[in-house]
Protein backbone atom coordinates (compact mmCIF):
# COMPACT_ATOMS: atom_id res chain seq x y z
CA UNK A 1 0.00 0.00 0.00
CA UNK A 2 1.57 3.42 -1.37
CA UNK A 3 1.97 5.93 1.51
CA UNK A 4 -0.48 9.11 1.37
CA UNK A 5 1.61 12.16 1.94
CA UNK A 6 -0.53 15.41 3.94
CA UNK A 7 -0.28 18.25 2.11
CA UNK A 8 -0.64 21.91 3.99
CA UNK A 9 -3.34 24.00 2.98
CA UNK A 10 -2.66 27.96 3.18
CA UNK A 11 -0.34 30.30 2.35
CA UNK A 12 3.19 30.02 3.23
CA UNK A 13 5.44 33.76 4.42
CA UNK A 14 6.88 34.10 0.85
CA UNK A 15 3.71 34.06 -0.84
CA UNK A 16 2.28 37.13 1.56
CA UNK A 17 5.48 39.11 1.81
CA UNK A 18 5.46 38.77 -2.17
CA UNK A 19 1.25 39.65 -1.70
CA UNK A 20 2.36 42.56 0.22
CA UNK A 21 5.40 44.07 -1.60
CA UNK A 22 2.63 43.69 -5.14
CA UNK A 23 0.14 45.77 -2.95
CA UNK A 24 2.02 48.67 -2.05
CA UNK A 25 3.53 49.10 -5.76
CA UNK A 26 -0.07 49.30 -6.95
CA UNK A 27 -0.87 51.90 -4.16
CA UNK A 28 2.18 53.89 -4.91
CA UNK A 29 1.13 53.79 -8.74
CA UNK A 30 -1.84 54.63 -8.10
CA UNK A 31 -1.12 58.01 -5.85
CA UNK A 32 1.31 58.84 -8.49
CA UNK A 33 -1.21 58.70 -11.62
CA UNK A 34 -3.87 60.94 -9.26
CA UNK A 35 -0.98 63.44 -8.39
CA UNK A 36 0.20 63.79 -11.71
CA UNK A 37 -3.12 64.08 -13.33
CA UNK A 38 -4.50 67.12 -10.56
CA UNK A 39 -7.34 64.77 -9.92
CA UNK A 40 -7.21 66.30 -6.40
CA UNK A 41 -6.91 69.93 -7.74
CA UNK A 42 -9.48 68.95 -10.07
CA UNK A 43 -12.00 67.68 -7.58
CA UNK A 44 -11.51 70.65 -5.31
CA UNK A 45 -11.75 73.38 -7.85
CA UNK A 46 -14.85 71.24 -8.78
CA UNK A 47 -16.02 71.42 -5.52
CA UNK A 48 -15.44 75.33 -5.62
CA UNK A 49 -17.46 75.80 -8.89
CA UNK A 50 -20.46 73.35 -7.32
CA UNK A 51 -20.59 75.48 -4.19
CA UNK A 52 -20.39 78.79 -5.90
CA UNK A 53 -23.01 78.09 -8.11
CA UNK A 54 -25.61 76.80 -5.14
CA UNK A 55 -24.74 80.27 -3.40
CA UNK A 56 -25.93 82.14 -6.62
CA UNK A 57 -29.02 79.64 -6.48
CA UNK A 58 -29.57 80.30 -3.30
CA UNK A 59 -29.41 84.13 -3.67
CA UNK A 60 -31.88 83.94 -6.74
CA UNK A 61 -34.32 81.62 -4.90
CA UNK A 62 -34.47 84.00 -1.89
CA UNK A 63 -34.83 87.08 -4.14
CA UNK A 64 -37.66 85.52 -6.44
CA UNK A 65 -39.77 84.04 -3.16
CA UNK A 66 -39.19 87.69 -1.59
CA UNK A 67 -40.99 88.76 -4.80
CA UNK A 68 -43.60 86.17 -4.03
CA UNK A 69 -43.91 87.10 -0.94
CA UNK A 70 -44.70 91.02 -1.66
CA UNK A 71 -47.06 89.99 -4.24
CA UNK A 72 -49.27 87.21 -2.31
CA UNK A 73 -49.53 89.67 0.30
CA UNK A 74 -46.85 88.36 3.17
CA UNK A 75 -44.62 91.27 2.96
CA UNK A 76 -46.69 94.17 4.55
CA UNK A 77 -45.16 96.84 5.99
CA UNK A 78 -48.23 95.96 8.71
CA UNK A 79 -46.73 92.53 9.33
CA UNK A 80 -43.25 91.27 9.42
CA UNK A 81 -43.66 88.19 7.19
CA UNK A 82 -44.98 85.95 9.40
CA UNK A 83 -48.27 87.32 10.36
CA UNK A 84 -47.29 90.01 13.43
CA UNK A 85 -47.78 92.83 13.89
CA UNK A 86 -45.53 95.74 13.49
CA UNK A 87 -46.41 98.57 15.80
CA UNK A 88 -45.98 102.75 14.39
CA UNK A 89 -43.47 104.82 15.40
CA UNK A 90 -45.52 106.85 18.50
CA UNK A 91 -44.17 109.18 20.97
CA UNK A 92 -43.79 106.51 23.18
CA UNK A 93 -41.50 104.63 20.45
CA UNK A 94 -38.93 107.53 20.19
CA UNK A 95 -35.97 109.38 21.76
CA UNK A 96 -35.48 105.74 24.24
CA UNK A 97 -33.96 102.59 23.58
CA UNK A 98 -36.52 99.92 22.53
CA UNK A 99 -34.33 96.72 23.45
CA UNK A 100 -30.87 96.51 24.27
CA UNK A 101 -31.04 92.82 23.06
CA UNK A 102 -33.29 92.54 19.60
CA UNK A 103 -33.52 94.32 17.12
CA UNK A 104 -37.35 96.30 16.93
CA UNK A 105 -39.22 96.48 13.77
CA UNK A 106 -41.57 99.18 13.05
CA UNK A 107 -43.59 101.47 10.70
CA UNK A 108 -43.90 105.09 9.91
CA UNK A 109 -47.13 106.63 10.11
CA UNK A 110 -47.55 105.75 6.43
CA UNK A 111 -46.77 102.22 6.54
CA UNK A 112 -42.91 102.72 5.44
CA UNK A 113 -40.37 100.13 7.55
CA UNK A 114 -37.99 100.77 9.84
CA UNK A 115 -36.02 98.21 12.14
CA UNK A 116 -34.60 99.81 15.53
CA UNK A 117 -31.12 97.59 16.12
CA UNK A 118 -31.16 96.29 19.54
CA UNK A 119 -29.20 99.08 21.94
CA UNK A 120 -30.18 101.72 19.88
CA UNK A 121 -33.41 104.20 20.29
CA UNK A 122 -34.76 106.79 17.60
CA UNK A 123 -33.52 110.73 18.55
CA UNK A 124 -36.44 112.86 17.18
CA UNK A 125 -35.39 116.23 17.95
CA UNK A 126 -34.43 119.94 16.14
CA UNK A 127 -30.64 118.23 15.38
CA UNK A 128 -33.01 115.71 13.30
CA UNK A 129 -35.65 118.03 11.70
CA UNK A 130 -37.78 116.04 14.02
CA UNK A 131 -37.79 113.15 11.64
CA UNK A 132 -40.22 110.42 11.97
CA UNK A 133 -41.12 109.28 8.90
CA UNK A 134 -38.87 107.24 6.68
CA UNK A 135 -38.79 109.82 3.88
CA UNK A 136 -37.15 112.68 6.18
CA UNK A 137 -33.97 110.10 7.13
CA UNK A 138 -35.01 108.66 10.08
CA UNK A 139 -32.06 108.86 12.91
CA UNK A 140 -30.84 106.75 15.15
CA UNK A 141 -28.32 106.75 18.25
CA UNK A 142 -26.75 104.61 20.48
CA UNK A 143 -25.17 105.06 24.13
CA UNK A 144 -22.49 106.19 22.91
CA UNK A 145 -23.66 108.44 20.23
CA UNK A 146 -23.34 106.95 17.30
CA UNK A 147 -25.83 107.65 14.70
CA UNK A 148 -26.88 106.15 11.77
CA UNK A 149 -29.99 107.36 9.00
CA UNK A 150 -32.05 104.75 7.67
CA UNK A 151 -32.05 103.75 4.04
CA UNK A 152 -35.42 102.73 2.41
CA UNK A 153 -35.55 100.24 -0.15
CA UNK A 154 -38.66 99.08 -1.89
CA UNK A 155 -41.98 100.69 -2.58
CA UNK A 156 -42.31 104.08 -0.12
CA UNK A 157 -45.24 105.86 0.57
CA UNK A 158 -45.06 109.34 0.61
CA UNK A 159 -48.46 109.99 2.91
CA UNK A 160 -51.50 107.91 4.00
CA UNK A 161 -53.35 108.20 0.73
CA UNK A 162 -50.27 107.47 -1.27
CA UNK A 163 -51.53 104.35 -3.19
CA UNK A 164 -48.82 104.34 -5.47
CA UNK A 165 -45.43 105.02 -3.78
CA UNK A 166 -41.52 105.37 -4.83
CA UNK A 167 -39.93 102.49 -5.57
CA UNK A 168 -36.50 102.64 -4.16
CA UNK A 169 -34.37 99.74 -5.69
CA UNK A 170 -31.08 98.44 -4.17
CA UNK A 171 -28.39 98.26 -6.52
CA UNK A 172 -25.76 99.53 -8.05
CA UNK A 173 -26.09 102.50 -10.32
CA UNK A 174 -24.29 104.04 -13.18
CA UNK A 175 -26.87 106.74 -13.92
CA UNK A 176 -28.65 108.18 -11.35
CA UNK A 177 -31.49 110.06 -12.86
CA UNK A 178 -34.52 109.72 -11.21
CA UNK A 179 -36.11 106.51 -12.46
CA UNK A 180 -33.05 104.64 -13.48
CA UNK A 181 -32.95 101.42 -12.83
CA UNK A 182 -29.39 99.70 -11.21
CA UNK A 183 -27.69 97.87 -13.31
CA UNK A 184 -26.91 95.43 -10.53
CA UNK A 185 -29.05 94.28 -7.78
CA UNK A 186 -29.35 91.00 -5.84
CA UNK A 187 -30.70 88.84 -8.66
CA UNK A 188 -27.22 89.18 -10.14
CA UNK A 189 -24.93 89.98 -7.23
CA UNK A 190 -22.50 86.88 -7.78
CA UNK A 191 -21.21 88.57 -11.06
CA UNK A 192 -18.30 91.01 -11.68
CA UNK A 193 -20.60 93.86 -13.15
CA UNK A 194 -18.03 97.12 -14.18
CA UNK A 195 -19.05 100.13 -13.91
CA UNK A 196 -17.42 103.13 -15.72
CA UNK A 197 -14.94 100.43 -17.24
CA UNK A 198 -13.34 99.28 -13.68
CA UNK A 199 -15.31 99.43 -10.86
CA UNK A 200 -17.03 96.22 -9.73
CA UNK A 201 -18.01 94.72 -6.27
CA UNK A 202 -16.58 91.59 -5.51
CA UNK A 203 -17.48 88.36 -3.88
CA UNK A 204 -15.23 86.23 -2.02
CA UNK A 205 -15.78 83.96 -4.52
CA UNK A 206 -14.41 85.76 -7.66
CA UNK A 207 -11.83 88.45 -5.85
CA UNK A 208 -8.82 88.59 -7.15
CA UNK A 209 -6.94 88.39 -3.36
CA UNK A 210 -3.93 89.39 -4.48
CA UNK A 211 -5.00 92.87 -5.19
CA UNK A 212 -4.59 93.41 -1.20
CA UNK A 213 -7.83 95.86 -0.64
CA UNK A 214 -10.64 94.11 1.49
CA UNK A 215 -14.01 93.75 0.56
CA UNK A 216 -17.41 93.58 2.06
CA UNK A 217 -17.31 91.32 5.16
CA UNK A 218 -20.54 89.42 2.97
CA UNK A 219 -22.36 91.49 0.22
CA UNK A 220 -25.28 88.51 0.23
CA UNK A 221 -26.09 89.02 3.51
CA UNK A 222 -26.64 92.83 3.19
CA UNK A 223 -28.64 92.90 0.39
CA UNK A 224 -30.75 90.08 1.44
CA UNK A 225 -31.05 92.20 4.87
CA UNK A 226 -31.98 95.42 3.57
CA UNK A 227 -34.65 93.56 1.10
CA UNK A 228 -36.32 91.57 3.90
CA UNK A 229 -36.11 94.62 6.16
CA UNK A 230 -37.22 96.97 3.50
CA UNK A 231 -33.56 98.76 4.65
CA UNK A 232 -29.91 100.00 6.10
CA UNK A 233 -28.62 102.16 7.98
CA UNK A 234 -25.88 104.39 7.04
CA UNK A 235 -23.52 106.54 9.05
CA UNK A 236 -24.52 110.05 9.67
CA UNK A 237 -21.55 111.50 9.30
CA UNK A 238 -18.08 110.36 8.17
CA UNK A 239 -16.11 108.12 10.77
CA UNK A 240 -14.83 109.68 13.67
CA UNK A 241 -11.40 108.63 15.82
CA UNK A 242 -12.96 107.42 19.22
CA UNK A 243 -11.91 109.61 22.38
CA UNK A 244 -10.66 112.62 20.10
CA UNK A 245 -12.13 115.48 20.08
CA UNK A 246 -9.36 117.89 20.04
CA UNK A 247 -6.52 116.85 18.19
CA UNK A 248 -6.72 116.75 14.41
CA UNK A 249 -4.97 113.36 12.89
CA UNK A 250 -1.62 113.39 11.58
CA UNK A 251 -0.05 110.80 8.83
CA UNK A 252 1.86 109.44 11.74
CA UNK A 253 -1.60 108.76 14.00
CA UNK A 254 -2.68 104.92 15.07
CA UNK A 255 -4.79 103.15 12.23
CA UNK A 256 -6.01 100.63 14.89
CA UNK A 257 -7.92 103.30 17.24
CA UNK A 258 -11.36 102.60 17.51
CA UNK A 259 -14.52 104.06 15.62
CA UNK A 260 -17.40 106.00 16.39
CA UNK A 261 -20.07 108.04 14.22
CA UNK A 262 -20.87 111.08 15.37
CA UNK A 263 -20.52 115.18 15.50
CA UNK A 264 -17.96 115.11 18.56
CA UNK A 265 -14.83 113.84 17.49
CA UNK A 266 -12.65 114.66 15.16
CA UNK A 267 -12.95 113.34 11.21
CA UNK A 268 -11.18 109.68 11.23
CA UNK A 269 -8.66 110.03 8.22
CA UNK A 270 -5.30 109.15 7.59
CA UNK A 271 -5.97 105.72 7.19
CA UNK A 272 -5.71 102.75 4.73
CA UNK A 273 -8.38 101.14 3.08
CA UNK A 274 -8.35 97.43 4.62
CA UNK A 275 -7.44 99.16 8.15
CA UNK A 276 -10.81 101.48 7.54
CA UNK A 277 -12.67 97.99 6.99
CA UNK A 278 -10.99 96.35 10.06
CA UNK A 279 -12.31 98.95 12.11
CA UNK A 280 -15.93 99.11 11.08
CA UNK A 281 -16.09 95.63 11.04
CA UNK A 282 -14.99 95.71 14.46
CA UNK A 283 -17.28 98.56 15.29
CA UNK A 284 -20.02 96.14 16.65
CA UNK A 285 -19.42 92.66 17.67
CA UNK A 286 -21.61 90.09 19.14
CA UNK A 287 -25.00 91.78 18.07
CA UNK A 288 -28.14 90.77 16.35
CA UNK A 289 -26.50 93.30 13.90
CA UNK A 290 -23.65 94.04 11.81
CA UNK A 291 -21.78 96.89 11.02
CA UNK A 292 -18.92 97.15 8.06
CA UNK A 293 -17.39 99.51 5.61
CA UNK A 294 -19.43 101.44 2.90
CA UNK A 295 -20.51 99.28 -0.32
CA UNK A 296 -21.14 100.29 -3.56
CA UNK A 297 -25.04 99.37 -3.49
CA UNK A 298 -25.24 101.21 0.13
CA UNK A 299 -23.86 104.70 -1.72
CA UNK A 300 -25.56 104.35 -4.79
CA UNK A 301 -28.97 103.88 -3.29
CA UNK A 302 -28.56 106.55 -0.85
CA UNK A 303 -27.63 108.95 -3.61
CA UNK A 304 -31.31 107.51 -5.19
CA UNK A 305 -32.87 108.01 -1.70
CA UNK A 306 -31.53 111.42 -1.54
CA UNK A 307 -32.78 112.68 -4.88
CA UNK A 308 -35.98 111.01 -4.90
CA UNK A 309 -37.06 112.71 -1.40
CA UNK A 310 -34.87 115.68 -0.74
CA UNK A 311 -35.12 118.83 -2.30
CA UNK A 312 -31.76 118.36 -4.32
CA UNK A 313 -33.02 115.39 -7.63
CA UNK A 314 -29.32 116.09 -8.99
CA UNK A 315 -27.38 115.53 -5.39
CA UNK A 316 -25.39 112.63 -7.65
CA UNK A 317 -23.60 115.55 -8.78
CA UNK A 318 -22.94 117.39 -5.97
CA UNK A 319 -19.51 118.56 -5.62
CA UNK A 320 -18.09 119.60 -2.61
CA UNK A 321 -19.44 122.91 -0.63
CA UNK A 322 -16.07 123.30 1.50
CA UNK A 323 -13.00 124.21 -0.56
CA UNK A 324 -8.83 124.06 -0.02
CA UNK A 325 -9.49 127.33 1.73
CA UNK A 326 -12.23 125.85 3.92
CA UNK A 327 -10.40 123.50 4.86
CA UNK A 328 -11.45 120.01 6.57
CA UNK A 329 -14.47 119.98 8.60
CA UNK A 330 -13.71 118.21 11.92
CA UNK A 331 -17.16 118.41 12.83
CA UNK A 332 -19.13 118.08 9.90
CA UNK A 333 -20.45 120.32 6.38
CA UNK A 334 -23.35 121.66 8.07
CA UNK A 335 -23.53 123.39 3.97
CA UNK A 336 -23.76 119.56 3.19
CA UNK A 337 -26.52 117.97 5.22
CA UNK A 338 -29.42 116.67 3.27
CA UNK A 339 -31.90 113.98 4.20
CA UNK A 340 -30.54 113.99 7.99
CA UNK A 341 -26.62 112.43 6.37
CA UNK A 342 -23.51 114.58 5.65
CA UNK A 343 -20.79 115.13 3.76
CA UNK A 344 -21.39 112.65 1.19
CA UNK A 345 -20.56 115.38 -1.39
CA UNK A 346 -18.01 117.03 0.16
CA UNK A 347 -15.06 117.08 3.06
CA UNK A 348 -13.43 113.81 2.65
CA UNK A 349 -13.16 111.10 0.06
CA UNK A 350 -14.56 108.07 1.30
CA UNK A 351 -12.93 104.20 1.22
CA UNK A 352 -15.74 101.93 0.14
CA UNK A 353 -15.35 97.82 -0.45
CA UNK A 354 -15.90 98.45 -4.11
CA UNK A 355 -12.84 97.24 -6.34
CA UNK A 356 -11.18 98.75 -8.87
CA UNK A 357 -9.78 96.15 -11.92
CA UNK A 358 -6.74 98.75 -11.99
CA UNK A 359 -4.37 96.34 -9.94
CA UNK A 360 -2.00 99.00 -8.96
CA UNK A 361 -4.64 100.96 -7.32
CA UNK A 362 -7.53 98.53 -6.50
CA UNK A 363 -9.14 100.68 -3.72
CA UNK A 364 -12.16 102.53 -4.38
CA UNK A 365 -12.65 106.06 -3.06
CA UNK A 366 -16.49 107.58 -3.39
CA UNK A 367 -17.80 111.35 -2.84
CA UNK A 368 -16.40 114.81 -3.23
CA UNK A 369 -13.45 116.08 -1.14
CA UNK A 370 -12.54 119.69 -0.21
CA UNK A 371 -9.11 119.30 -2.01
CA UNK A 372 -10.69 118.46 -5.75
CA UNK A 373 -13.79 120.95 -7.23
CA UNK A 374 -13.86 118.27 -9.81
CA UNK A 375 -14.96 115.56 -7.75
CA UNK A 376 -19.18 114.96 -6.90
CA UNK A 377 -21.04 112.89 -5.14
CA UNK A 378 -21.49 109.86 -7.30
CA UNK A 379 -18.06 109.60 -8.13
CA UNK A 380 -15.87 106.57 -8.00
CA UNK A 381 -12.23 107.42 -7.83
CA UNK A 382 -9.84 104.17 -7.68
CA UNK A 383 -6.71 104.33 -5.52
CA UNK A 384 -3.27 102.23 -3.90
CA UNK A 385 -4.02 100.06 -0.75
CA UNK A 386 -1.12 102.12 0.82
CA UNK A 387 -3.02 105.42 0.41
CA UNK A 388 -3.49 107.20 4.01
CA UNK A 389 -3.91 111.09 3.75
CA UNK A 390 -5.76 113.86 4.95
CA UNK A 391 -8.58 114.28 2.76
CA UNK A 392 -9.82 110.16 2.67
CA UNK A 393 -11.78 108.94 5.82
CA UNK A 394 -14.49 106.15 5.60
CA UNK A 395 -18.38 105.44 6.32
CA UNK A 396 -19.69 102.30 8.47
CA UNK A 397 -23.08 100.99 7.89
CA UNK A 398 -25.74 98.82 9.98
CA UNK A 399 -27.66 95.72 8.75
CA UNK A 400 -29.63 93.48 10.49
Amino acid sequence: MMKKFKTNKGITLVALVITIIVLLILAMVSISIVMNQGIITKSKDAADKYNQKAEEEQGELTFFERLLGQYSGKDEASGDGDGATVETITSEKINKVLSETKNTKLKDEYGNKVVVPAGFKIKVDEDTNNATHVTEGIVIQDKDNNEFVWIPVGNIKTSKEDTTGIQITLGRYSSFTVGTEPVQTIANYSEQVTINTYFTEDTSTNHNSSYGNAIANDIYAFLSSAESNGGYYLGRYEAREKGNTATERTNSSSQTSDVVCNKENIVYNYITQPNASKRCQGMYTEKPFTSDLINSYAWDTAIMFIENFSDNSSYASQKSVNTSTDGLANKGTDADEISNIYDMASNCNEWSTETSSYSIGPCTGRGGYYIDSDIYTSDRYFRRTTVSIESISFRPLLYM
